[in-house]
């Protein structure tokens, strides 16, 4: 069992641009149809429901993806162990791109 977790589902056309909110909650509800987990982890929105555990995630995902090729998924996950990451899936693949804490080097004419 994986790591407690939030989601967050955005699905975007090929221009890059979010799909409309009615095209976009009757995919989402497709794919919530089809996935037990997905249906207790995001609403018909993608917003997450709860925290929560989805292990199949990028299976469910990249599946799902082929059934809609010209669409680009987007995963937000923000998990209880501190990391978060945005991951992709379109037709089939995924990318996952964790997110970085970067912090400034120190300079000492900062100092007040």
């Amino acid at each position: 069992m994986g790591n407690r977790c939030n989601y967050n589902l955005e699905i975007r056309d090929n221009s890059d641009s979010p799909l409309g909110v009615l095209i976009a909650s009757n995919i989402i509800d497709e794919l919530r149809d089809t996935s037990y987990r997905a249906s207790e982890a995001i609403d018909s929105d993608g917003g997450s429901m709860a925290n929560t555990t989805w292990d199949d995630v990028d299976d469910d995902l990249k599946k799902f993806s082929t059934s809609y090729p010209n669409y680009l998924f987007v995963m937000h996950e923000d998990w209880n162990d501190g990391h978060f990451a945005y991951t992709y899936y379109k037709d089939g693949k995924m990318q996952q791109c964790p997110g970085k804490i970067v912090y400034p080097e120190y300079d000492p004419a900062l100092l007040k």
